[in-house]
């Protein structure tokens, strides 16, 4: 008996005292050439954890406006950033994953392309994880390296185990500790963290959300290509003749698809 009211009060005391908000800047970037960097739109995203529950939120609207940054961005990359769809007034949680580490629950909350509306879905999230035996240091922590693959992309990946959080941003997890850094193999997508701080425990709603339709994965991927496809034909055909034209969809949430 005294052996599980100690692990019950060790469990206690993890859900009192570990709950983190986490920031990382998430950079998009497009490439052109001999992969030469020509833009790069940067987001703030936060991590929000008690080391079972987390809420990851990105495109976060303050005030109306996107906490965003642009570097040398072109004429495709400022469409991206209008097309991902933003509060006018008044502020909102954005895009939002919701993971849960007692039952590897995945929910996912995002603006489909053709309503503008939120949408839920459930992920598998299922990740393949491999521990590379390299250490590096990140902002004073000792860091291990790792590579995930989920179903879309791989991501090379550094980890602490100096702190008591097996997490990550977005969907990227599953290694012994907190993910600081995150970067895709084909380079476009890129988390780095920028704070770490302790916050005061959080209510079971914080990790609920409203949404206005649920729908499957694969019911929105169609849904958001096929809206996104439909708007690039229409720009097409409004172009002068001779020209070319190119979208790029690079959603982290899909294959990255290409429209020419």
């Amino acid at each position: 008996m005294k052996k599980y009211t100690l692990v019950f009060f060790i469990f206690l005391s993890h859900c009192i005292f570990s709950q983190y908000e986490i920031q990382y800047d998430y950079t998009l970037k497009h490439f052109v050439g001999d992969n030469n960097l020509s833009s790069a739109i940067t987001l703030k995203t936060y991590l929000y954890t008690d080391g079972i529950q987390s809420k990851f939120v990105k495109n976060k609207v303050i005030n109306g406006k996107n906490e965003v940054e642009h570097f040398n961005s072109d004429s495709e990359f400022l469409a991206l950033m209008q097309s991902i769809g933003r509060t006018d007034l008044g502020d909102s949680i954005g895009e939002v994953v919701i993971k849960n580490n007692y039952n590897d629950s995945v929910l996912v909350r995002l603006q489909n392309a053709s309503k503008k509306k939120y949408i839920k879905f459930i992920d598998t999230n299922i990740l393949e994880v491999e521990l590379i035996h390299e250490f590096k240091m990140i902002e004073n922590y000792n860091c291990q390296k790792a590579i995930i693959k989920n179903e879309f992309r791989t991501f090379e990946v550094w980890f602490t185990n100096e702190i008591a959080i097996h997490d990550g941003p977005w969907k990227l997890k599953g290694v012994p500790g907190l993910i600081l850094y995150a970067e895709s193999s084909d380079r476009r997508h890129e988390f780095k963290l920028t704070s770490i701080k302790k916050t005061t425990p959080f209510s079971p709603l914080f990790f609920q959300f409203p949404y206005d339709e649920e729908m499957d994965k694969a019911t929105f991927i169609k849904d958001y290509l096929g809206a996104k496809e439909k708007r690039f034909k229409y720009g097409k055909s409004k172009n002068e003749e001779g020209t070319t034209s190119k979208l790029t969809v690079d959603n982290l949430e899909m294959p990255l698809t290409n429209f020419e």
